[in-house]
């Protein structure tokens, strides 16, 4: 049965005293570290990088970063305009609907008590 493990298994009878196991674990796991510790003071780099690129963004005391490209004051106050004339325009024309259909009415009222007294 212990013929079926593969070769790089070891061997149950052979035993790895804890000072070796601590050695090999502490060199691979500083060397681990060592490379996590550059690749994230790449990325800080890089992170720090970008935003000196983005020097054009609104940053607030608290470090936060606005950028403009989501909301457009100028937008925003045109489409205001245009919807508040469109509403003028739409009370303007019901207004002047009511006086020509009011002036029409007693025209016709008129007209009628002419032609039958």
């Amino acid at each position: 049965m212990y013929g079926l493990l593969p070769s790089h298994f070891p061997q149950l009878n052979q035993t790895i005293s804890p000072s070796q196991d601590t050695q090999i674990s502490a060199g691979k796991g500083a060397n681990l570290v060592d490379s996590n510790l550059s690749v994230l003071r790449e990325r800080i780099e890089a992170v720090r990088r970008q935003e000196m690129l983005d020097k054009g963004s609104l940053r607030l005391e608290n470090g936060w970063r606005y950028n403009k490209c989501g909301y457009d004051d100028k937008r925003k106050r045109y489409a205001m305009l245009l919807e508040s004339m469109e509403v003028v325009g739409l009370a303007t024309t019901s207004l002047g609907l009511v006086f020509l259909i009011g002036s029409l009415c007693i025209f016709l009222v008129s007209l009628a008590v002419h032609f039958h007294i």
